[in-house]
């Protein structure tokens, strides 16, 4: 639960980026926003293999 709670925080926090929307060329937030996917999604890849031992057989 407190995992959820923390990425709902951060999602809300990161929410804040749209201020640059008008500041940066739409290229850049495109690649920023990218870049940041990108890194999640290492995140998540990461973490793949410790949930998968922690829950065996789902």
């Amino acid at each position: 639960m407190g995992g959820w709670f923390v990425a709902t925080g951060l999602g809300n926090k990161l929410t804040q980026i749209a201020v640059f929307w008008t500041e940066w060329k739409h290229s850049t937030f495109w690649l920023v926003l990218s870049a940041a996917a990108m890194v999640m999604a290492v995140v998540l890849l990461v973490l793949l293999r410790p949930l998968k031992k922690a829950m065996p057989g789902v």
